[in-house]
């Protein structure tokens, strides 16, 4: 269509209100046309367009185009008309048979002869009344027609039109009713119908109504309904006989007979309704095919009509023609395919552009656009190439679509079979996917890029999506494998032997599974190891493992970098491992309900093992146990020597594993290094058992190769410090490249790097043999023993078995030394079978050397797994399983043989799932390559190292090398200690070759009982804590379930818990503190941190006053000068740095004794030697750093400072400021004209009774009478805290800052600024809420950290109120005082562990320990295993306990609030929660009994150790309700997606 603009016929405007003809409108406009120009009416000079798309109209000029009167529509012209004369009144004539409409039809073909005469009709008029009432009209173009009703017998010729007509008295609306009902919008004006009653009364007395509604008058769409009269007997004949057989109508056909009158009159409206309802009760006639060919296409045009509506009518948008003729042939197909009709008819483009201008003229349009046609909204006046183009864009993605879904409709379905279904047939589904759907959803996610497109993640959401896409286009009756695993992974019915119910009453179909007995045979004999052992004392495989040791020295080195993208040890040697092994497959047998332990049935699985080799045509078979089954079944085989010969008796390294991590944790057990672990967030407090005994297997192997890597980096850092090694580029980049180097190209290349490693090599050998301390030495032993199961780990996972047998040995020396004695006699015979395996199964032998000792689930490289273990991950785990195992809902062993007999297809299917779905059930070893595990066990690892700062570094060479010390307590271990732990593999394999040479002289030596040895770890020198009982003081060893053995005699006596937990219990509060008395830290920038965050800080514009930390400044020092005159100036020069008038250097002073004791102990002073530095060329100690943290040294160092800094060579440095050192005494120094330095004592600012830098700070800025710039330079938060409490005193118009930080987090903190923002209240309680939640005096609450505390004090006014008075002398001198502000303390500790609604710290204690230890049932019985577990260090302190607490922080308050005063305080430590033995101070924990007084009869009955051997190791795995005896095993390794 061309882009001119289309304009009304009639008005010639053109807008977007044109109606385009259609082909009806414009037939009828050229009918009008004729009569107009018959008679000579207006716009008979229009001009009608010869097509219907060449023009249009508005809606407005159509009408009155059309509105003719009806007199025109006669045979008769106007000028006929004219001569006869107008008559009174007004008449309307109806016809039965005939309607005006079709006169116009009429007209249109043929019109009549205009001078012929009217002929008169037969229809019979009725006379009105000669007075006609006119009503107001609605609208300034119309009138009111005035209507009567005719009686309209049937008839063929038009009716006449009565001369008493007024020709005005019709409208245009009334007119364009009958010429155009699809444009009308029924807005008629209403009339009333005045019929006259005169020739009606002649006639009939009757009442003039309808007889269908029995109403005169009717008004229906705003218009006045007139009455038609009819025969009475021919309205009976016509009626009548249609309602006789219908009982509806009874009442009507009633009134009918009693109808009396003459005429009877109806409304037409009620009797087309009237005819509706009686067409509606007749039987439907039957249908033919093209009444079904219009419906279908009615119904998709419906569909197509929905589309203009919403789409381009509402929302504007523009199609194609040939898109919407496409879809309506699509629709189409659909509906004669389903209706399985063959389409025949042709539906052209043209047809649909027709039906759609015939509906939607008024407000669509079509455009031509390069032979293409658009259908647009009404309003748009042209489309340009763009959009056609983007039409054409589109066009082909809905072609596309429905070309694919063409595909789709045609897939060949595959029903699914009725019977013996597997589950490869619900995996494979009903359909595959067709490759052409395939493709284009893998080029929709991965484009062009062909390594996206073949991706694993991109291949999995393809298979995804067109498995949904399938379903929904055949609307779910069709299901892909991923629907029918979605319907079927609950509980698959997959029984082997089913049968009805016949119960009468139920017809579902029950399935059951009749158990399967074993026919259990005692076994008669005693079995016992009559074997000899082959194995000679010698007899150690050895192998060549650089290649393993490089990897592991590359992955420490990584670490110990911070390079990225650096996983753990699984992760890293997954990546590089390279072996190719054939993945295998897991079935189960059916479980046998008995001990399995039982020798009968150890026997049993023995013999249904040679039939499985037998059924498999296999010589020889191997055969997985626990060493409680292990054991029996080795002596069965030696008894029925050679019955059982053919059978290889594993014993389960995962078991051997677990043993394994006991005897370390043994090792380790109370050396600090788990404290250290706690405070570093690798442990919780409560694990630290589980731990240690090596029943948490998944935190064991996680842990402890973090730890001893931790542990390895440290000691990697010592030696590059020890050497002078810097690492170059070249060997950071070759450490780079080898990261990824497959194992098979695996070679070190830069020559630096192989020196390297050569030389931590040797000095790896030195710290074994005791060269660089014995704390050294142990350690690295530590590291060692986890190499060891490393070592065994990469042996299974890479099917090394030369590795496998080397490693072994190493591993059963441990079990000996540490009385491990069934793992290690076993051990034993387990290593000698290993040693001749070639020998006595020769096809097993070639089977081990491919790695068959163990089972690879999965694809992943280095993830095949002990037997034991995979045991334990599947089918045993899923059987112990809380919520859905089979053990937790059913004690049927019938249920149980049937789920165990399922539990592969059930895997398999359940497996499928989420493969499918794009998700693991369970972990492997792709897991530790997530760059979110790489990223979280990186930052583990770097905050294990770093919390070393805060203990003693085992590898520094500040430790004394003559002694073994705990790194947490700092005390040292004792000769006997020493002895046990530094010669602890030596002395394992003493014991481990005297058992073997002992079995080879004596063959009954074997089963007999191997001696214990005495086991002389940390835990040995572990001091005994002196408690009160009952007024008795008793010793009792601390251990890390004392809590719980103390809790649990306490309840054996029925006494009430609340009054149990009301005392301390342990001999140190485990919520403040560690077991061995370390207290518990919190790290204090925290609490500055979020100082710093409540305003937005800027720099000082000048500096008068620089306060600094002379010791902080000191420690910052670095290239230190060899001399001290050199030490002294450069620290000169770094005070002098920042522009400031005056300079104040502040340094501590060391009291003895102190409350500070415990800190400076922690920072391990190990030699507190005189120091005396004669002058400056004195040259200094080597070891700089290390005597900074001597005592003496450091005041010595001081001493000398204020010597020095005294001479005239240090005034160039002075200069014109005034320099003060704060030590003992406050010294100034100034440079005078004649530019010597002044040196003087200032006794206002000396404040000698102040022991700590932090106070002095503080002390020195109240000093300042007058307005001043302040700069505190410091990292300490305390300082912060007591700064912002004294603010208050400071001069009005003063400004502090505090310059914190170091190298680029260097920045300064305005404390002014802060005080303001927080306020008088906060500020002045912040040293109270500092002090008693942690700082360097005082213990802080098991990580509770200081932000919730902050935020605590910030909400509630109360604890402001309460925390202010720290220090007051009211709560130290009056005991009401104290216990009003304890209360509030009370409460306050109670919303810090979440217990808002509760004010007592005992009712706390009790309704915590109620929420953790609860039961399921009030008739449970006592749990003392599970309470012996209990972490008490989630509870909050007793009331006791916390009093100290609070005594303690009340005294520092009491310093820190008056830190303005020379004389700070006039209190003692002393019964203020510190006691005073041997000159030293010490923590008072609690105050009264430890223990209710009835306990301590039974403390002489608690046991001391638990060393009773590994009896727990020795059972065996059964299903069971508790997951402690294993420690939670999951599949950390593996993906179940092949059992």
């Amino acid at each position: 269509m061309s882009d001119e603009k289309i304009v009304c016929f009639v008005c010639k405007k053109s807008d977007e209100h044109i109606i385009i003809f259609s082909e009806e409108t414009l037939k009828k406009c050229q009918t009008i046309l004729k009569l107009r120009k018959i008679h000579n009416l207006k716009y008979r000079d229009i001009i009608l367009p010869s097509e219907y798309t060449e023009s249009g109209y508005h809606r407005v000029c159509y009408k009155v185009f059309t509105g003719l009167m009806k007199k025109y529509f006669t045979s008769q012209p106007l000028s006929a008309e004219k001569k006869k004369g107008k008559k009174q009144g007004s008449c309307v004539i109806t016809s039965n048979s005939s309607s005006t409409l079709s006169s116009i039809r009429d007209l249109s073909s043929e019109l009549p002869d205009p001078q012929s005469p009217s002929t008169e009709s037969s229809s019979q008029l009725i006379s009105l009344s000669q007075s006609t009432e006119t009503q107001p009209s609605t609208s300034e173009n119309e009138s009111h027609l005035q209507s009567v009703s005719t009686e309209s017998p049937t008839t063929s010729q038009p009716a006449p039109i009565c001369e008493s007509i007024d020709l005005q008295s019709a409208t245009l609306q009334d007119i364009s009713d009958v010429f155009e009902p699809e444009v009308s919008d029924n807005n008629f004006v209403s009339q009333d119908v005045n019929i006259s009653t005169d020739n009606i009364a002649g006639k009939n007395d009757n009442e003039v109504v309808c007889i269908f509604c029995n109403k005169k008058k009717k008004k229906v769409r705003s218009r006045m309904l007139p009455l038609h009269a009819a025969d009475v007997q021919q309205f009976k004949d016509s009626v009548k006989p249609n309602i006789e057989s219908h009982k509806e109508f009874t009442d009507f056909s009633n009134k009918l007979d009693n109808f009396s009158g003459s005429k009877i009159y109806y409304h037409t409206e009620c009797r087309v309704d009237f005819n509706n309802k009686l067409s509606s009760l007749k039987a439907t006639p039957s249908k033919k095919e093209w009444h079904y060919h219009r419906e279908y296409h009615q119904t998709v045009f419906n569909e197509i009509s929905t589309i203009i509506k919403e789409d381009v009518i509402k929302k504007g948008r523009c199609f194609l023609l040939v898109y919407l003729h496409e879809s309506y042939i699509d629709l189409l197909e659909k509906i004669f395919q389903e209706n399985s009709i063959q389409m025949t008819a042709t539906f052209t483009a043209h047809h649909l552009e027709e039906k759609i201008l015939k509906v939607f003229s008024k407000d669509i349009k079509f455009f031509t656009v390069r032979n293409k046609k658009i259908l647009a909204p009404k309003y748009l006046e042209a489309i340009d190439d763009s959009v056609l183009d983007n039409l054409q864009q589109e066009n082909i993605l809905r072609k596309s679509a429905l070309i694919l879904r063409k595909i789709i409709l045609q897939i060949e379905k595959i029903k699914l079979p009725t019977k013996n279904i597997t589950s490869q047939h619900l995996i494979s589904g009903e359909v595959s996917i067709p490759e052409e759907l395939s493709d284009f959803y893998s080029t929709l996610l991965g484009g062009c890029n062909q390594k996206r497109k073949t991706g694993q993640k991109c291949s999995r959401l393809v298979r995804s999506y067109c498995q949904d896409v399938i379903f929904g286009v055949h609307d779910g009756r069709v299901k892909t494998s991923k629907h029918i695993m979605l319907d079927t992974t609950d509980e698959p019915e997959m029984s082997e032997v089913s049968s009805e119910n016949t119960s009468p009453n139920k017809k579902r179909r029950r399935r059951t599974f009749d158990e399967i007995n074993i026919d259990e045979m005692p076994y008669p004999k005693k079995p016992k190891m009559t074997s000899e052992l082959q194995l000679s004392v010698d007899d150690i495989e050895c192998i060549d493992s650089q290649i393993n040791t490089e990897i592991d020295n590359i992955w420490m080195i990584s670490h110990a970098l911070e390079l990225p993208d650096v996983p753990m040890w699984v992760g890293f040697n997954s990546r590089i491992d390279d072996q190719d092994s054939p993945q295998q497959h897991i079935s189960y047998l059916t479980p046998i309900n008995a001990s399995p332990t039982s020798t009968s049935i150890v026997l049993e699985t023995m013999k249904q093992s040679q039939k499985i080799a037998e059924d498999l045509q296999q010589p020889y078979i191997q055969v997985t146990y626990d060493l409680a089954i292990a054991k029996v079944a080795l002596q069965i085989q030696a008894t029925e020597n050679p019955t059982f010969d053919n059978l290889f008796i594993h014993l389960g390294p995962f078991h051997i594993m677990m043993a394994y991590f006991k005897a370390i944790g043994k090792v380790i057990s109370d050396c600090g290094l788990t404290t250290v672990m706690v405070e570093s967030s690798l442990l919780a407090n409560g694990s630290v058992n589980g731990f240690l005994d090596g029943k948490h297997f998944n935190r064991c192997k996680r842990l402890h190769p973090l730890v001893a890597l931790g542990l390895e980096i440290l000691h990697f850092k010592s030696f590059l410090q020890n050497d002078n090694i810097t690492l170059t580029e070249d060997i950071i980049d070759e450490v780079k490249r080898l990261q990824n180097c497959k194992i098979s190209l695996f070679e070190i290349e830069n020559d630096g790097l192989k020196e390297l490693m050569n030389n931590y090599g040797i000095y790896k050998q030195q710290t074994l043999n005791g060269e660089h301390g014995k704390t050294s030495q142990f350690y690295l032993i530590y590291i060692n023993l986890i190499h060891h199961y490393l070592d065994l780990s990469r042996s299974i996972r890479t099917g090394n078995f030369q590795l496998f047998k080397s490693v072994l040995p190493k591993i059963t020396s441990i079990f000996f030394v540490l009385n491990q004695q069934n793992y290690a006699r076993w051990s034993v015979k387990y290593y000698d079978s290993l040693l001749r395996v070639d020998k006595t199964h020769p096809d097993l032998y070639e089977g081990f050397l491919k790695g068959c000792f163990g089972i690879k689930r999965t694809t992943k490289p280095f993830s095949r797994q002990p037997i034991d273990l995979v045991l334990e991950q599947t089918i045993n785990a899923e059987a112990a399983r809380r919520l859905t195992g089979v053990i937790h809902f059913t004690n049927s062993i019938s249920a149980r043989q049937r789920w165990a007999r399922n539990h592969d297809v059930r895997s398999t299917i359940i497996s499928q799932v989420y493969l499918e779905l794009g998700l693991q059930k369970h972990q492997d070893i792709s897991t530790d390559l997530n760059p979110h595990n790489i990223r979280k066990n990186a930052k583990q690892l770097q905050q294990f190292v770093a919390t070393f700062d805060q203990f003693i570094n085992p590898f520094s060479l500040e430790v004394p090398k003559d002694q073994l010390v705990n790194i947490s307590s700092g005390k040292s271990a004792s000769l006997p200690v020493e002895e046990f732990l530094l010669n602890l593999e030596a002395n394992g394999d003493s014991l481990r070759r005297t058992f073997i040479s002992e079995c080879q002289s004596d063959i009954t030596r074997f089963e007999k009982a191997i001696k214990k040895t005495s086991i002389n770890n940390f835990s040995k020198d572990y001091e005994k804590k002196k408690i009160k009982v009952g007024g008795k003081i008793q010793e009792v060893k601390i251990q890390r379930d004392l809590f719980g053995r103390m809790l649990g005699i306490s309840m054996d006596y029925s006494i009430d818990i609340s009054k149990i937990l009301s005392y301390p219990i342990t001999s140190v509060p485990l919520s403040m503190c560690h077991l061995d008395g370390t207290i518990c830290k919190t790290d204090k920038s925290a609490l500055m941190k979020c100082l710093e965050k409540e305003v937005e800080h800027e720099e000082p514009s000048q500096i008068d006053i620089l306060i600094i930390d002379g010791f902080f400044l000191l420690h910052t020092m670095k290239n230190v000068p060899r001399k001290f005159g050199g030490i002294s100036k450069k620290m000169l020069q770094m005070v002098t740095q920042l522009k400031a008038s005056r300079i104040d250097v502040i340094f501590d002073q060391y009291f003895t004794p102190s409350i500070k004791g415990y800190e400076r102990s922690m920072r391990f002073e190990s030699a507190q030697l005189e120091y005396t530095i004669a002058g400056p060329e004195q040259v200094r100690p080597s070891d700089f750093v290390k005597e900074l943290k001597n005592s003496n040294f450091k005041e010595a160092l001081v001493d000398f400072f204020i010597l020095h800094w005294a001479s005239d060579e240090m005034a160039p440095f002075i200069g014109n400021k005034i320099i003060h050192i704060n030590f003992r005494k406050c010294h100034s120094f100034t440079v005078n004209e004649a530019n010597k330095v002044m040196s003087s004592i200032n006794e206002e600012l000396s404040c000698p009774e102040h022991e700590e830098a932090d106070n002095k700070i503080v002390y020195h800025a109240c000093k300042i009478n007058y307005e001043a710039n302040i700069v505190i330079r410091t990292v300490d938060t305390d300082v912060a805290a007591i700064m912002l409490s004294h603010m208050h005193r400071l001069n009005d118009g003063s400004h502090v800052w505090m310059l914190t930080g170091a190298g680029n987090n260097l920045r300064y903190v305005d404390l002014t600024k802060i005080h303001a923002k927080l306020g008088e209240s906060i500020c002045r309680s912040l040293p109270g809420l500092h002090a008693f939640t942690g700082c360097d005096y005082n213990p802080a609450f098991y990580r509770k950290a200081k932000l919730k505390p902050y935020k605590l004090l910030k909400k509630y006014v109360e604890f402001q109120l309460a925390f202010m008075k720290f220090g007051d002398s009211k709560i130290i001198e009056n005991n009401n005082e104290q216990v009003l502000i304890f209360d509030i303390i009370q409460s306050f500790i109670c919303y810090l562990y979440n217990m808002n609604d509760i004010n007592d710290v005992d009712a706390a204690r009790l309704q915590m320990f109620i929420n953790s230890y609860t039961v399921s049932d009030v008739n449970e019985a006592f749990n003392r295993k599970k309470l012996q577990n209990f972490d008490a260090s989630c509870l909050p302190p007793c009331k006791s306990e916390l009093l100290q607490q609070f005594l303690r922080a009340n005294y520092i308050c009491s310093i820190w609030n008056n830190a303005h005063l020379q004389k700070p305080t006039a209190y003692k430590p002393v019964n203020n929660g510190w006691i005073l033995e041997n000159d030293h101070y010490y923590f008072k924990w609690f105050e009264g009994d430890q223990l209710p007084n009835y306990v301590s009869e039974s403390l002489k009955t608690v046991p001391e150790n638990n060393e009773e051997g590994d009896i727990e190791d020795d059972q065996s795995t059964e299903w069971n309700n508790s997951d402690e005896e294993y420690g939670c095993i999951d599949d950390d390794d593996e993906n179940d997606e092949n059992v």
